[in-house]
This record gives C-alpha cells, sequence and structure tokens, in this order.
C-alpha cells in the first residue's frame, strides 16, 4: 500500500468546473505565479496555490506564450486580479 497526496486536495473536485482562468505570470520566467477560477457565472471558485493547493497551472512549466497560442487569452489589471484573489481568500 502506499500514498499518493493529492495536489490540490480543496479544489481537485472544483476544476473541471472552471469556465475562466486568470493567471498572474511572472514577468522573469513568463510562467503563471498565481491563478484564478471562475464558474460560468463569473463566481470565484478557486485560487491557487493557497494553503496546501499547489496549482493547477501553476504546477506546470507552461509559458504565456503557450497560453495565448492555444488559449483566448486575454491581458486584464494587476488591480483586478489582485481584487479577486482578496475577495476569495478574505472570505
Amino acid at each position: 500500500m502506499f500514498f499518493i497526496p493529492q495536489a490540490n486536495p480543496d479544489f481537485d473536485n472544483r476544476i473541471y468546473d472552471v469556465a475562466e482562468w486568470q493567471l498572474e505570470i511572472d514577468p522573469s520566467n513568463s510562467l503563471p505565479n498565481r491563478e484564478i477560477g471562475k464558474d460560468v457565472t463569473g463566481k470565484i471558485i478557486l485560487i491557487m496555490p493557497w494553503r496546501e493547493n499547489y496549482g493547477y497551472w501553476t504546477d506546470n512549466s507552461i509559458t504565456i506564450d503557450y497560453f495565448v497560442d492555444h488559449f483566448k487569452a486575454i491581458g486584464i489589471d494587476k488591480s483586478e486580479f489582485d481584487n479577486n484573489w482578496d475577495s476569495f481568500a478574505n472570505k
């Protein structure tokens, strides 16, 4: 018998409910630093890494170029990202 820890124990069951991802990209390496997941109604349902949750995108080595090339990526203001993060983290 062995144990495989869950990467995102609070959110693994909600990742497939994410309709929109907001990613904070580290400019020094073009990798995601933090991520926010919203459902189809626009409600924030997860933030990662947070507490015991490593993250979905932040736990990979996928750069911003990949997101732009493969997804419908648009930019948002840092203040919008930070406000969304804080609204979830502080509840």
